[in-house]
């Protein structure tokens, strides 16, 4: 039967795409820390966090989720149709597992859940109701907290005992050729004045 189980396990650990990825190269402090806040794409991250590897729940094969982790992300709002709004996301202490919260900057109300799809797809789902559209399935909560993002993914991977973390399955990264992280155009984009901005879930770039 153990035999069986590690076979199971080393099986679901090949599922994991182990292919090179690419990032951008961030500035770091004297110290050698990223030099935070960095806006890649729509989002800025604040606060890398703390890897804490000896909980099972804080990390998986794919994401490592460090407390206090903290990033800020441009999305529609759920209370203006013709506005995006900025939204904040943390993943906090909570004992044994952790905790993923979000608050948007023009809405009081703190959104909270054990898993990042929990919570964003409360989000995305009225979103979508204040503007009279449906939302059929759950958005992928780890892309909105920009964990999947290549160069937030490099930086959490670079963080203190992360090579601890026994069930992640350890990326590759490669710098870009072309090393400025993208920035987030929904400010001065006239057309999101309009409430006409490209609403796409997650960026087409992966960096």
């Amino acid at each position: 039967r153990k035999s069986s189980t590690n076979a199971n396990k080393a099986s679901t650990t090949q599922q994991i795409s182990t292919a090179i990825r690419t990032y951008y190269d961030v500035d770091r402090d004297a110290n050698g820390n990223y030099a935070l806040p960095v806006e890649i794409d729509s989002w800025t991250v604040v606060d890398l966090g703390v890897v804490v590897y000896d909980r099972p729940a804080y990390h998986n094969q794919r994401y490592i989720y460090p407390v206090n982790y903290t990033v800020r992300k441009w999305y529609r709002s759920m209370v203006d149709a013709k506005s995006d709004t900025q939204y904040t996301c943390r993943i906090l202490d909570n004992g044994s597992e952790p905790k993923f919260e979000v608050t948007a900057d023009d809405c009081p109300v703190t959104y909270s859940g054990p898993t990042p799809t929990t919570v964003w797809t409360i989000i995305v789902r009225r979103a979508f109701a204040i503007r009279n559209q449906e939302y059929g399935h759950n958005p992928v909560g780890p892309d909105f907290f920009g964990l999947r993002k290549n160069t937030i993914a490099k930086m959490i991977q670079d963080l203190p005992n992360a090579e601890k973390c026994s069930q992640y399955v350890w990326q590759t990264f490669e710098p870009a050729r072309f090393n400025k992280p993208g920035r987030n155009r929904r400010r001065t984009d006239p057309m999101a004045l309009l409430g006409g901005v490209n609403y796409s879930l997650t960026s087409t770039r992966s960096l």
